[in-house]
């Protein structure tokens, strides 16, 4: 198999690989307590049901191994920094389609609801960028060992 052809069966085996694992998360995430403003968990799966599931994904996880192993896909590595620059990415986008003036697509708002919610939407992209400054000043050990380089 050709370079071209093992990039993307790898990168459509990792998307399936997360995936399966969001799954198996959800099912082993029974603690019962949420944590969530605006929506709660609702445990609706039986027990018996799940545990053939996890098993399932199990064999499904030995497979992607095996081909893993047949076609010599190797591994990549992936930087949690990365990860939560997109999804603070996605906050963003969200948060910039609550500005009043985007909400009104969808008819028009009252003025008094409009400054309010102005105000809270504000308010979260200010804290999100604080959250970008705090992640862009995070050193990691690669990032402070080329920034000494330059001392």
């Amino acid at each position: 198999m050709d370079e071209n052809h093992k990039r993307a069966l790898r990168s459509s085996l990792i998307v399936v690989e997360k995936l399966l694992h969001e799954i198996c998360d959800n099912f082993l995430r029974n603690d019962g307590q949420s944590s969530s403003i605006l929506y709660s968990r609702v445990e609706d799966v039986d027990h018996a049901i799940v545990e053939r599931l996890l098993n399932s994904v199990m064999s499904m996880f030995d497979v992607i191994r095996q081909i893993k192993e047949k076609f010599e896909l190797g591994s990549t590595q992936e930087s949690v920094r990365t990860q939560v620059y997109a999804r603070l990415s996605e906050v963003w986008t969200i948060l910039e389609d609550l500005r009043p003036e985007r909400l009104e697509g969808y008819g028009r708002m009252d003025d008094a609801d409009k400054e309010l919610l102005r105000q809270y939407v504000l308010r979260l992209l200010s804290m999100l960028d604080d959250i970008f400054r705090l992640l862009n000043s995070w050193e990691t050990p690669k990032n402070k060992f080329h920034s000494q380089q330059f001392l």
